[in-house]
C-alpha cells in the first residue's frame, strides 16, 4: 500500500526558521525530513516562522545599544522572541494540526505541543564559537525552557539525548535518538560508481562549510593536511580535494575549491572520488559522511561525537583518535593502496544508507517512538 494514500496517523505541521524547502538552510536537513513525512503523509503544513528583511531592520533598531556587545545580546534576544511568537500566530491559522515538529533550536515552538529534532546542547561544547543560549547570548533559562516544554525530543546521535537527561534534567521516556539521513540527492543504486577503477584513482575528498568561524580547526584541517603529506611520500600521486573553502595555499597534490552551493557539483566530486576524510574535532552528526557513503566512498574519520555512530570501523571505514596525524596518514595509505579494500567498504556503508541510515527511516523511528508514548490525532 503507498503510504500517501493512507490516512495519517499524527497531523504534523513542520516549523522552521527560514524556507524549508532551501537545501542549504541548515545543510538541507529540514528539507530532507519534511520531504519523508510528506512521502509518508503526516506532514499537513510548513511554516517559516523567520522575519522578514524589513522586519529584521525594525528588531535590530528596538533592540539597539550603544555598546555592541549588549546590542547584539538583546538583538539574539529579540529576535528569538520574534520568531517564537510569530509561530504562535502562523499555527493559529492551520486549521488541523496535532503536533508541531521544529528541527533544531532557534525558536521556541508555540501554539501546540512541539517535538524538536536536535543534534547537539549547549552543555556539549564547541570550540571557538559562543553557545546561543549561553549567558552572553540567549540564556540558559531559554534553553531549558525549550527543552523541557516539548513534548518529546529526537536526537540525531547519541550524545545529545545523553546531556539532555543529565544536564538538564529532561525525562529520558521523553528523548529518542533517531539517526539522520543523506541530504544530497543520490544515485537509487551505485552502478558504474561501483566500479573497482573508481577506487584506484588515489582520490580523497574533504567535504566542510570553512567560512564558518573556528571551522578549519573544528574540521581538522591542519591535521588533514599534514597527514595527507605523510600519505603521500609513499603514495606520490595521491590527490587530495578540499570541498566547502579556500586554503590559503595549496600544499602539493591538493587542490581547494572553495565554497560549492551547486548540490549536483557536490554530488559530482563525492563521485569522482576513490576515499572520503573527516578529521572533526567537533562533529555532532557528520552529515557530509552520510553523503559521501550514499556514495559508496569508503570513510576515514574520528572518535568524536556522532562520526563513531556512522561509520562502523573496519567495516564502513576506518576511525582514528583525535589530533592523531599518524594514525589519520596511516588510514589514507590503507585504503589508497588498497582499492580493493576501499570498494567493500563502500559498498557497506551504502548499505547501511539503504537500510538505516536515510530520512524514511528516521521517520519510522520517530513515529514508532511517538506513538509508544501514546501520541494519537488530536
Amino acid at each position: 500500500m503507498d503510504d500517501r494514500s493512507r490516512a495519517p496517523s499524527i497531523l504534523i505541521v513542520g516549523v522552521s526558521s527560514g524556507p524549508s524547502h532551501d537545501p542549504h538552510n541548515n545543510s538541507g536537513t529540514v528539507a530532507a525530513l519534511f520531504a519523508a513525512l510528506e512521502r509518508r503523509g503526516d506532514l499537513i503544513a510548513r511554516l517559516d516562522v523567520s522575519p522578514s528583511r524589513l522586519q529584521r531592520y525594525r528588531l535590530a533598531a528596538a533592540s539597539y545599544r550603544p555598546n555592541r556587545s549588549e546590542w547584539k545580546r538583546g538583538f539574539r534576544r529579540t529576535f528569538y522572541e520574534a520568531q517564537s511568537s510569530k509561530c504562535g500566530r502562523l499555527v493559529g491559522r492551520v486549521p488541523q494540526g496535532d503536533v508541531l515538529l521544529s528541527p533544531f533550536r532557534q525558536f521556541q515552538p508555540r501554539g501546540l505541543p512541539y517535538w524538536l529534532l536536535l543534534d547537539t546542547t549547549d552543555a556539549i561544547r564547541r570550540e571557538g564559537r559562543e553557545p546561543p543560549f549561553g549567558p552572553d547570548a540567549l540564556g540558559r533559562d531559554a534553553e531549558l525552557a525549550l527543552y523541557l516544554g516539548a513534548e518529546h525530543i529526537f536526537t540525531m546521535p547519541e550524545a545529545p539525548r545523553t546531556s539532555l537527561i543529565a544536564d538538564y534534567g529532561v525525562d529520558e521516556r521523553r528523548v529518542t535518538t533517531v539517526g539522520a539521513g543523506v541530504n544530497i540527492a543520490y544515485p537509487s543504486d551505485l552502478g558504474e560508481l561501483a566500479r573497482p577503477a573508481r577506487y584506484a584513482n588515489r582520490t580523497i575528498l574533504f567535504v566542510a562549510h570553512l567560512g564558518v568561524s573556528g571551522h578549519h580547526h573544528n574540521k581538522g584541517v591542519p591535521e588533514l593536511l599534514e597527514a595527507f603529506a605523510i600519505a603521500r611520500r609513499s603514495i606520490p600521486d595521491a590527490k587530495l580535494v578540499v570541498l566547502g573553502g579556500r586554503l590559503d595555499s595549496d600544499p602539493p597534490g591538493v587542490t581547494s575549491v572553495g565554497e560549492v552551493s551547486d548540490r549536483e557539483e557536490v554530488a559530482r566530486r563525492y563521485a569522482e572520488s576513490a576515499v572520503f576524510c573527516l578529521p572533526s574535532r567537533f562533529e555532532p552528526t557528520g552529515m557530509s559522511i552520510m553523503e559521501a557513503m550514499a556514495f559508496g566512498l569508503p570513510v576515514i574519520g574520528t572518535r568524536v561525537g556522532g562520526i563513531p555512530e556512522a561509520v562502523v570501523d573496519g567495516e564502513t571505514g576506518l576511525l582514528v583518535a583525535v589530533g592523531d596525524v599518524g594514525q589519520l596518514a596511516n588510514a589514507m595509505i590503507r585504503l589508497l593502496d588498497s582499492p580493493g579494500t576501499a570498494r567493500e567498504m563502500g559498498l557497506r556503508g551504502r548499505a547501511r544508507i539503504d537500510r538505516e541510515l536515510n530520512w524514511d527511516a528516521v521517520v519510522e523511528r520517530m513515529l514508532s517512538a511517538a506513538s509508544h508514548r501514546g501520541r494519537t490525532p488530536g
